[in-house]
This record gives structure tokens, C-alpha cells and sequence, in this order.
């Protein structure tokens, strides 16, 4: 027989037996760690997905600024391709997308007019978050 302590807690027994000491809470442990993982693993999937279809209307709206620049500062004549890259943009700049919006609420620096997103929306910033769910 042996005593050791595992974990903070004395166990009694034989020398094989005592490898498994402690392996309930370790396991528990883990499992916690798994879910916690789990968990902010879906989170950070739910950003890349917002982020990855959010990518190509931001590309319209900073394709129509610079054309609209080269066509106001620069002066220069634009071609019928490059007018359909300020409509395309237009299109995009000027309507809604709430889910989209929603993320301008998030975090420290996010805006805080909550009423805004209601009046245009008819929802809660944090309402339409989990539309796309």
C-alpha cells in the first residue's frame, strides 16, 4: 500500500492503482475546457462568416470611392465599366443590411444610438444578430 496526494487530496492504495487517482476532475476539467472551446470556436466561425459576406459589398463600396475620386478630384472622364462600378456601389452604399449594421453596436468603441437601428430596422441591434442563426 501507498499514500500520495493528487490533486490536493491523500489516496490510499497500490502503486497501479494510484496512476488513476484524480482522473474524475482532471476529466471534468477538460470537458470544461472542451466546451469553453467549443463555445468561442462557434463565435469565431459566426465573425468569419459575417466577414466573408460582408467582403465583396465593402470591395463595391471602396471600388466605388476611389472611382468617384478619379472622377471628382481627378477630373477624368470614366468609362461605361466604371460607371457601373459606382452604380453597383450605390446600390450597395444605400441599402440596408441589418445583420451587417447590427456589428456596428458591438464592443467598446461600437455606437451606442440603439434607437436608430430601431427606427430604420423595427428591431434591436442584438434582435438582429441572430437572424442569421
Amino acid at each position: 500500500m501507498e499514500v500520495r496526494e493528487v490533486m490536493g487530496e491523500l489516496y490510499v492504495g497500490n502503486p497501479a492503482g494510484l496512476g488513476l487517482a484524480g482522473v474524475p476532475q482532471r476529466l471534468h476539467m477538460l470537458e470544461t475546457q472542451v466546451t469553453a472551446l467549443t463555445r468561442s470556436n462557434a463565435e469565431l466561425t459566426d465573425y468569419v462568416s459575417i466577414l466573408w459576406l460582408a467582403g465583396p459589398d465593402y470591395k463595391r463600396v471602396r471600388n466605388r470611392l476611389l472611382t468617384i475620386y478619379k472622377r471628382d478630384k481627378l477630373k477624368e472622364t470614366l468609362t461605361p465599366w466604371e460607371k457601373q462600378i459606382i452604380e453597383r456601389g450605390n446600390v450597395t452604399a444605400y441599402s440596408g443590411d441589418a445583420a451587417i449594421d447590427a456589428l456596428l453596436y458591438d464592443g467598446i468603441e461600437g455606437r451606442r444610438d440603439t434607437y436608430v437601428f430601431e427606427a430604420l430596422y423595427g428591431l434591436h441591434p442584438s434582435d438582429a444578430k441572430h437572424i442569421s442563426e
